[in-house]
């Protein structure tokens, strides 16, 4: 009942399937509620009367045949990365990304895109545009060749998926068009072999297969007796290693043959479980010395292979930066120690080796005497054997000093010496090898005249090794080494 003045409102729910045109006739009976006597005036006639307002509220339609006003949506897709592997960032070398478009919609659209993640070369993320027509579909190929990974968000944090963005803007129709609940547009996403120049990241228990290798051409053994029996050979793998993974561990299989006109009658092998790998980056590797030494060592050998296989994996964690121009090499070396005693002390020399223009910085050679406050040469000596002494560091400018050895010529002006004092390395109490090499880091400081002699291109560099008495019977093998690295490392602090 609606009283005089008064408005009343009533909700009525729409039935499903059913239609709704437009225009929208609908009829409606107004019943008086009970007789009443009233003056019907022309007063009356304009300003009395009932009005009745129609909403539609919260109208989901399955279908709608009509003229569409422009509409617009946003949508997000993409894909999650393995939760084993995080990167940060990487240079893309090559590869490419598809993305398919699909309107499955009798109205026109403009598709506008955005890659957040990946980063061209002008350093901002992948965008643009594209029409797709009604029922039609189209095809956007992305060259990905020198763009970046990265997170947009946060820069130099962790990417945990690449997606896209896309905005959808149909066309306003000007005819009629049907559109159906199942409509829709449909965006497919498909990357091709993507390969990085370099990435930055995080790994967890990530497993790398070691690809098999075999040698065939091992070692000629004709000349030696089946009935020779080796003893105490040690196994030495050296890896150089570029890559830098913070936590990297390797499961080796190394499977000697011996064949004899083509058939295997002995077989031998060697395990290396969970070995530590240094990490390292390119142009300054980190290097690592597994040895498997006596009883194991020489039952592989005693085979005497003629053919030797390898397999295995690697498990990587941590942090992670890898370059294209990364590289893992290893060589190894099976060797029986002969034992000696040194009584007084023993004089080896180096090969000498020749420094040009090229081999020193020209900010050294440029290098005002005046301003010179502090010059020093930064040395890493490594010792791979049980033996003690000194390195005496020779560097000579002079022409007329033809053997810079020769102690009995010296030109305090073109030349000066350095001593180093060698460490042994630590013997392993059982096998009476060493394990793992005695590494020093020696910074000697120079004076303004050693200083000036690098100058005076060509230098000549030489190490002389003394080494001390040893007291008692050491074992060494081939595998045993000294080695000094890093003279180019010149510091130079210049007075301001």
């Amino acid at each position: 009942v609606v009283t005089t003045g008064n408005t009343v409102e009533r909700v009525a729910e729409l039935n499903s399937d059913i239609w709704i045109y437009a225009p929208l006739h609908l009829d409606f009976v107004l019943p008086i509620a009970e007789p009443t006597a009233f003056q019907l005036s022309s007063q009356t006639l304009n300003e009395s009367g009932v009005e009745l307002d129609v909403v539609l509220e919260q109208m989901e339609v399955d279908e709608a045949i009509a003229r569409i006003e422009q509409q617009e949506t946003t949508e997000r897709g993409g894909f999650q990365l393995d939760d084993r592997a995080s990167l940060s960032e990487a240079v893309i070398e090559s590869g490419r990304i598809q993305l398919d478009f699909l309107n499955q919609t009798n109205v026109d659209m403009q598709l506008e895109y955005r890659m957040p993640n990946i980063i061209t070369t002008s350093g901002l993320p992948y965008s643009g545009v594209m029409d797709v027509p009604q029922n039609g579909t189209a095809l956007l190929d992305v060259p990905l060749n020198n763009m970046r990974l990265a997170n947009p968000d946060n820069p130099g944090e962790y990417i945990d998926s690449i997606f896209t963005e896309y905005r959808i803007i149909t066309d306003p129709t000007a005819n009629i068009v049907h559109l159906r609940a199942t409509d829709k547009v449909s965006i497919g996403v498909q990357i091709d072999s993507i390969i990085f120049q370099s990435m930055r990241g995080y790994l967890e228990n990530q497993v790398f297969e070691i690809e098999p290798y075999e040698e065939t051409d091992v070692m000629d053994y004709e000349d030696i007796p089946d009935n020779i029996r080796l003893e105490n050979v040690n196994f030495m793998l050296k890896l150089s290693n570029e890559f830098y993974i913070e936590d990297m561990t390797f499961d080796l299989t190394i499977v000697g043959y011996h064949e004899k006109n083509g058939v295997v009658t002995d077989s031998a092998r060697l395990e290396l479980v969970n070995q530590q790998i240094e990490p390292g980056y390119p142009g300054n590797p980190g290097i690592s010395y597994i040895s498997v030494p006596g009883d194991v060592a020489a039952d592989f050998l005693n085979v005497l292979p003629t053919r030797i296989r390898t397999y295995g994996q690697a498990v990587g964690n941590g942090a992670v930066e890898i370059n294209q121009n990364s590289l893992i090499t290893g060589n190894y070396s099976f060797s029986t120690p002969f034992r000696l005693r040194i009584e007084g002390d023993a004089l080896y020399t180096g090969d000498v080796n020749e420094l040009t223009d090229d081999d020193i910085d020209q900010d050294i050679r440029d290098a005002s005497d005046e301003n010179l406050e502090q010059a020093e040469l930064s040395l890493n000596v490594l010792n791979g054997t049980p033996l003690s002494g000194s390195i005496r560091l020779v560097v000579s400018a002079d022409p007329q000093h033809t053997d810079i050895y020769d102690s009995t010529y010296f030109n305090a002006a073109l030349e000066f010496t350095k001593t180093i004092a060698l460490s042994p390395a630590t013997v392993n109490g059982t096998t009476g090898y060493v394990d793992t090499p005695q590494q020093s880091q020696v910074f000697l400081s120079l004076t303004q005249d050693e200083f000036r002699i690098f100058k005076n291109t060509p230098v000549n560099v030489g190490f002389e090794l003394r080494l001390d008495d040893t007291g008692e019977t050491v074992a060494l093998r081939a595998s045993d080494f000294v080695t000094v690295s890093g003279l180019a490392q010149v510091k130079v602090v210049i007075k301001d």
